[in-house]
């Protein structure tokens, strides 16, 4: 269970803030003129040196402000990291191949992985979340709601220095509206064809002489959405485990006398002599594959152009009964979120402040997929004996016993956040007298934050399945742990037979309309009787999805800190400024699996255990600031940090130059690291995650295709693992010509040099690269029919298993490198009486170069799909932002572009197809109203032209690309000083 409970602290955190606003007045809006206002120096994002303005940095910088996101129509913190081009690419949305659950985001700043870019929440770190693979990664949904959002801060080069790990690829920071004042609220909602979005958020907040604070807090639902939902997700993605399934005759099959050939009629092949099939292929051994004899599409009614029913091989009745299991699964699962931020200011003294803050994160989410999941740990053996088995023989049956027949099944998730700090800052003044106490201020701070994710993977009992089989299946039938008891007679009674063969699915073949037939009774004179459909319903819930898997995954971290900050000396271009601070963290990560989700009697997923794993980081850092002259300046930083196996220090400079007032050159220049997360390193946990994969050895598989099998995927721990390493560099310009008023540029070419770079291998890569292999565990019972390509691999054996497990561990890399180039272009002018801004925003990347094998060769993956690391990387991500203002009516135009990929799923062939590149515009429009302006309606589009992603082998680029396709909304504000 989760540990903090989200509804009962969201209530005390109201009662607080409202009685805390109830208790103090509200103060006006100062209307000092702007021109007496005195700026007042603070720490921005990449340095702790005060400052006045943040384009003081040398360091690259992206901001996305305030009046930004309202002019744009963002909803959540996910839609503007969405947009930013030089985040490459985002984990956490669901495609055919990770399957579930779609209910987190992260940020992958020049695609250096999820755990390269640091996100802060008003400076400070968060408990972390865990990728499939085991990467850690902050999870931008659940941070803070959008109305309490300030600006979005991007420090766009190595801050290791300054931030220690995982600060690699650069540090986002989500800054609140600490100096926010009134009460402002919003409604909205989105209509999306076959789902929708609303929400509802506001925000209250006070200002007085010695306290200030803000109380934040958001709502919002969005709709399921079915892969049958989508033209690019609707495809014939096929399992060779399908419904209904395919059948290995232990015997020679004949007919009920015993004595006669076994003739049955199918669907597909006509009358079909299975003595004699078996006869003429059983050769040296004693079983035989067969598809099932009633394996055709039609039996199951379509899904557009998406078969329901089974799909034989060419081989039939031979081969393999495939069907697809898509149309089912979910895009997109319900999802409601729910969100608190406050943050509060209080003044102690004249020289003291204490700011408490307080965020949380509720999700509750129901994701839908195919009825039940294959039976790849285990083939349930159909007797002789159940009657309605047609070969009279025992037949190892492999495939699914709910497919698209059935109704979906239900996966419910729930996630939970929880942060708490506490800051206090202050002046050196107050207990020193000297010159130098008067600039040097001081910060302390204590955190505790909590991230849990609880789920279920349901899956069908093998054991259970077997049971049923056997004429023992229904919730009343008494089966012991060593079998049904004495008292119990197969298929009377309260026991049940199911039957898996096709004739038996549905009362009517091709219609849901009449029911289903696959579980019966026999009574004493051998007679088959059908219970009503609600009695069906039971067993099959009971005996096929009888159990369902829960996982706890929760991470803690706690992390005391405090740095000072001040003038040293004057030199020729201003005051000398300095930092040095520390920080200690404590890092903590329990996974906890109930007992069915650690047992071989799962029939798809993969068994695992509980375990947990820690460690404590001690960090210390200093930084120096020196303008030489007004147009020279040097910012030097260093940090070291410890870890109980290793410690690393980075330095990084920055210089900045002004050629002219308005030009200036800027360049920095560090080494950043990141250690391994505590799911690549340590705990007694094990990690493994089921996949689809293609073996090459398969006749009936195909990776160009996506035709393949979804196996168990065995991720190894390797407490070995070094941390990262990296060099980087930024070169850029700003230019403001004062010649042209209004238009500003930045260009920035940015290099990163990886080495140890921690990577899992690619379970693809390894089956491809060696398919018997050690790492590759092959069934030992069965034999692949017409296996292929086995003299191109020397370690395969005459005859071969299918695949059941692949094996794959973490490692560390050789040189990876990445370099490219952003633009930023700005320019604004008045028109009509009105303000008409235009910006173009541009990544381009030059070079990312990756190695995926332990040992492999370093491949180009600059505008490649990468399957194997899966980071999509296209070369070119741009934006174009057209605004116009006048009074109170605004208007908004974005266009975004994607450039397109190649396509190297299958070992980049040269006849795969490249993927499409992505074109988008946006459309907003927002009138102000009311005596002060306090009301504003906005309307607008997303996707305009609803442009769909490119179909492609798993459906689209589910971290690159997005599945809803055009987005109508409209939102409601009022906002009251």
């Amino acid at each position: 269970m989760v540990k903090f409970n989200f509804i009962k602290k969201s209530a005390v955190v109201w009662i607080i803030g409202v009685f805390s606003l109830a208790a103090l007045p509200l103060q006006s809006v100062s209307a000092a003129d702007e021109s007496d206002e005195v700026i007042e120096e603070v720490v921005v994002t990449g340095s702790f040196i005060k400052r006045k303005n943040q384009s003081d940095l040398a360091s690259p910088i992206n901001i996305i402000g305030l009046d930004e996101i309202n002019k744009t129509g963002f909803t959540d913190i996910e839609d503007i990291a969405e947009t930013m081009t030089f985040n490459t690419s985002s984990y956490g949305r669901s495609d055919l191949a990770g399957g579930c659950c779609g209910t987190s985001r992260s940020i992958d700043i020049r695609a250096l992985g999820i755990s390269s870019t640091l996100v802060l929440q008003n400076g400070k770190r968060v408990a972390s979340s865990s990728s499939f693979d085991g990467s850690d990664y902050t999870n931008i949904k659940s941070l803070m709601p959008v109305i309490a959002l300030q600006s979005m801060e991007t420090l766009l080069d190595g801050a290791a220095a300054l931030y220690g790990s995982d600060a690699v690829g650069g540090v986002v920071n989500l800054l609140p509206r600490k100096q926010f004042e009134g009460f402002e609220m919003r409604i909205g909602g989105k209509d999306i064809d076959a789902s929708g979005q609303h929400e509802a958020q506001f925000i209250v907040g006070t200002q007085g002489d010695r306290y200030s604070g803000i109380l934040a807090v958001g709502y919002e639902h969005i709709d399921h959405m079915r892969n049958a939902d989508r033209p690019f997700t609707l495809i014939n993605n096929t399992s060779s485990y399908g419904s209904p399934g395919t059948h290995i005759l232990q015997g020679r099959p004949l007919a009920d006398d015993g004595v006669s050939d076994l003739i049955l009629n199918t669907e597909t092949g006509g009358l079909v002599n299975y003595t004699q099939l078996y006869d003429d292929n059983v050769g040296t051994g004693t079983t035989l594959q067969v598809a099932d004899p009633q394996c055709y599409p039609e039996l199951v009614p379509a899904y557009g152009a998406v078969p329901g029913g089974g799909q034989p091989t060419d081989q039939f009745p031979l081969g393999l009964c495939k069907s697809t299991y898509q149309p089912h699964n979910s895009i997109t699962p319900e999802e409601d979120t729910f969100l608190v931020y406050s943050v509060f200011d209080i003044a102690l003294n004249d020289f003291m402040n204490l700011e408490l803050e307080y965020s949380g994160y509720r999700r509750q989410s129901r994701t839908e997929f195919i009825g039940s999941f294959p039976q790849t740990n285990g083939s349930p053996i159909v007797p002789a004996s159940n009657p309605l088995n047609p070969f009279n023989v025992d037949t190892e049956w492999r495939g699914r016993m709910l497919g698209l027949a059935y109704p979906a099944s239900s996966v419910m998730n729930d996630g939970d956040a929880q942060r708490y700090n506490a800051t206090l800052t202050g002046d050196f003044a107050q207990f020193f007298t000297g010159d130098w106490a008067q600039s040097w201020t001081y910060s302390l701070s204590a955190q505790h934050s909590q991230d849990a994710n609880e789920g279920e993977a349901p899956d069908a009992d093998l054991i259970s399945i077997q049971h049923a089989l056997n004429g023992f299946g229904g919730q009343a039938c008494n089966v012991r742990f060593d079998g049904p008891a004495a008292t119990m007679t197969a298929g009377q009674g309260a026991c049940y037979y199911l039957s898996p063969f096709g004739k038996d699915l549905l009362k009517t073949p091709g219609t849901r309309a009449d029911g289903y037939n696959s579980v019966f009774q026999v009574d004493s004179d051998g007679n088959v009787i059908y219970p009503d459909q609600a009695t069906m319903m039971s067993v099959l819930s009971n005996n096929v999805m009888a159990r369902s898997m829960r996982l706890n995954d929760e991470r803690t971290l706690q992390v005391i800190e405090g740095f000072a900050t001040g003038d040293i000396m004057e030199l020729g271009g201003g005051m000398m400024g300095a930092a040095i601070g520390f920080q200690h963290r404590d890092h903590h990560r329990e996974l906890i699996v109930s007992n069915f989700g650690t047992t071989f009697r799962q029939s798809f997923n993969t068994p695992q255990t509980s375990g947990m794993g820690g460690r404590n980081v001690l960090g210390i850092f200093a930084e120096v600031n020196m303008p030489f002259t007004d147009r020279f300046e040097a910012n030097v930083a260093v940090r070291r940090e410890e870890y109980e196996q290793y410690n690393s220090t980075d330095p990084k400079v920055s210089l900045k130059l002004g050629l002219m007032d308005d030009l200036t050159l800027r360049a920095t220049w560090g080494t950043s690291f990141r250690a391994a997360s505590l799911s690549q390193s340590s705990g007694g946990d094990t990690n493994s995650r089921v996949d689809q994969t293609y073996d090459p050895l398969h006749p009936d598989e195909d990776e160009a295709a996506a035709i393949g099998t979804f196996r168990t995927i065995l991720i190894a721990k390797n407490p070995d693992l070094l941390p990262e390493e990296s060099t980087n560099y930024n070169i850029g310009v700003s230019w403001a010509p004062e010649a042209i008023p209004g238009l500003t540029a930045d260009i920035d070419y940015f290099n990163y040099e990886f080495e140890k770079k921690i990577r899992a291998e690619g379970a693809q890569d390894v089956l491809r690269s060696d398919p018997c292999g050690p790492a590759i565990t092959r069934d030992t019972t069965s034999t692949i029919p017409n296996a292929q390509n086995l003299d191109q691999f020397p370690n395969c054996p005459s005859v071969v298993g299918p695949v059941t497990i692949v094996s794959i561990g973490y490692f560390n890399t050789g040189s990876t490198s990445v370099s490219g180039i952003d633009a930023n272009i700005g320019y604004g002018m008045d028109v009509l009486g009105g303000e008409l801004t235009a910006n173009w925003v541009t990544t381009y990347m030059m070079e990312y170069d990756v190695q995926t094998l332990d040992g492999g060769p370093i491949t180009d993956g600059a505008g490649w799909r990468n399957f194997g690391p899966r980071i999509p990387v296209p070369e070119v991500r741009s934006n174009l932002i057209l605004n116009y203002s006048k009074g109170p009516h605004n208007y908004n135009a974005t266009a975004r572009y994607i450039s397109s990929l190649q396509d190297d799923i299958a070992g980049r062939p040269a006849t795969l197809a490249d993927i499409a590149a992505w074109n988008s515009l946006d459309l907003q429009y927002s009138y102000n109203f009311g005596e002060t302006a306090d009301y504003t309606l906005t309307v607008g589009a997303q996707n305009v032209t609803d442009e769909m992603p490119d179909t492609i082998p798993y459906a689209y680029l589910a971290r690159l690309h997005n599945p809803f396709g055009r987005q109508l909304y409209a939102r409601f504000a009022v906002s009251l000083d």
